[in-house]
């Protein structure tokens, strides 16, 4: 996960993204990872990866006063709307199901 991390924070890879990342932190809870400079927002990495990627997660998926920059807006999908790019990445989900988001990652590292 920190190999797609490193390489989705590239310059080139923010600029195709297009997240905005101005004044924030991005720290991961579940590895040695971290992102920039400012106000910190945590989560998982997984979770950090698709807000990168320009996703929008469910309110309280990441933590922090930044946070709901990558949040869905209100009445938005919740968590049983997730696509399954998104679901494939939780532990004990199908590998399968997030072969996309592996191809977009081995793409971005070319």
């Amino acid at each position: 996960m920190r190999i797609v991390l490193d390489t989705i924070t590239r310059p080139k890879s923010r600029t195709f993204f297009g997240a905005d990342l101005t004044g924030i932190e991005l720290r991961a809870d579940d590895l040695d990872w971290s992102f920039g400079s400012g106000t910190p927002v945590s989560g998982h990495a997984q979770d950090l990866a698709l807000a990168l990627c320009g996703r929008r997660l469910p309110a309280g998926v990441l933590r922090g006063e930044q946070s709901r920059r990558f949040a869905q807006p209100p009445g938005g999908a919740g968590p049983a709307d997730r696509t399954a790019g998104q679901a494939a990445c939780r532990p004990g989900a199908d590998p399968a199901a997030g072969t996309q988001q592996f191809r977009l990652a081995a793409a971005l590292t070319r």
